[in-house]
């Protein structure tokens, strides 16, 4: 009434997912999902025809509010790797690798990324990506080449929701974010992303380095073995 509220007997006060008002009378609305404006960081508010809402972040951050300031490791072409540190290598052996896992920091989520290189095209002198398999909680997500996901042996379409994590599919990549902040993305062919939070800092192993912001040692092994002439 006049812009405010009015209750009337059998009105009821509830709570929308994400925190935003409902209000019950006879049938159930939920008003607009963005209307908290549940998005950080400079990230917008894009809501579904259910009532939930997604955000949609800026570059350099991720999770489901865009509460995680990023940073990335990718491989692309036959391949050519940078670490989350900016160290630039080539990488060409044909086998399945480490590109990053946690160390066992017992206060953040573990989690391991594995990318299996393939020959193509009858050389031997290169390699290239054939998928990437993402290991956290209970979960394996692959994804292969052509685009092709399972979710724990499963195939699986893009754009699916599950507990903890979701797939989406912009045409060109196959992107999975999880609610701790980890993003993977994949076109199924020859280049693979990963973003971390800034949280995982100096706790990282494998090809895309251990992210202490020194890219000097990035090619150095868990034993201390320095490979970059190697």
């Amino acid at each position: 009434v006049n812009g405010n509220v009015a209750w009337t007997h059998g009105t009821s006060l509830n709570q929308c997912e994400k925190g935003d008002t409902t209000i019950f009378y006879k049938f159930e609305f939920c008003c607009p999902a963005c209307h908290s404006n549940p998005c950080q960081n400079g990230g917008w508010c894009q809501q579904s025809q259910e009532g939930h809402f997604t955000c949609k972040c800026r570059y350099g951050y991720t999770g489901a509010f865009c509460q995680h300031k990023v940073s990335l490791c990718y491989a692309v072409g036959d391949p050519h790797f940078k670490t989350f540190d900016s160290r630039g290598f080539h990488f060409q052996s044909p086998c399945k690798y480490t590109m990053t896992r946690t160390t066992g920091s017992s206060s953040l989520d573990q989690f391991e990324v594995l990318i299996k290189h393939e020959q193509r095209h009858g050389s031997t002198a290169v390699s290239y990506i054939r998928y990437v398999e993402i290991n956290f909680g209970e979960n394996t997500v692959k994804i292969d080449k052509g685009k092709y996901i399972t979710v724990n042996g499963a195939s699986s379409a893009s754009g699916g929701r599950y507990e903890g994590f979701r797939l989406l599919d912009n045409g060109r990549l196959v992107r999975l974010e999880t609610d701790f902040g980890l993003v993977v993305e994949s076109d199924g062919n020859w280049l693979a992303v990963v973003k971390v939070p800034d949280t995982y800092s100096n706790n990282l192993e494998g090809l895309c380095g251990n992210f202490d912001r020194n890219k000097d040692n990035d090619l150095v092994t868990s034993e201390g073995v320095d490979v970059q002439n190697e």
